[in-house]
């Protein structure tokens, strides 16, 4: 697992693309991951963390309707905050996006899970994206938190090697 912010920094490289993110339940976990990896600010363009529901509102723009009948641990928020963040980052061409509840006091049927969400453009600015809900094996909140932002981290990997 440890290798997996560096296999996404060779293909951000390779494919000569620029990543932003955004996270939630991560609080810039991931971006923390591959920060320390040298020479990835040219391709890193950062993270937006907006863990509370009022930042998801205020810095990308989640319409408070899309919370209230979605809930912020949704597909439809998690969409909205890749799309938004690849949008406000005209130099990006990849976003990805994690939302979840981590726990602990989780509800059952959330506890665990997450959502991500990837887009990307091409030359025509045409968006692309994925998303998938997971459930996390790890049981604490620190361990949770490393193993979302490592399936992050690989899933945006895995998409943009098979563009």
């Amino acid at each position: 697992m440890s290798q997996i912010p560096e296999n996404l920094a060779q293909i951000l490289v390779e494919k000569n693309v620029k990543l932003i993110l955004t996270e939630s339940c991560t609080a810039g976990a991931a971006c923390a991951a591959l920060g320390h990896i040298p020479g990835i600010s040219k391709n890193l363009c950062g993270s937006f963390v907006v863990y509370r529901p009022s930042q998801k509102q205020n810095i990308l723009n989640v319409p408070a309707s899309l919370i209230e009948e979605a809930t912020t641990e949704s597909k439809e928020v998690v969409d909205w905050l890749a799309k938004e963040a690849l949008t406000l980052t005209p130099e990006a061409s990849w976003s990805g996006a994690i939302v979840g509840h981590l726990g602990p006091n989780a509800p059952k049927d959330k506890d665990g899970m997450i959502w991500i969400s990837i887009y990307g453009r091409n030359d025509q600015r045409e968006l692309r994206y994925r998303h998938e809900r997971k459930r996390l094996n790890s049981l604490n909140r620190s361990e949770r938190i490393k193993e979302a932002s490592f399936i992050l981290l690989e899933a945006i990997r895995e998409t943009i090697e098979s563009n």
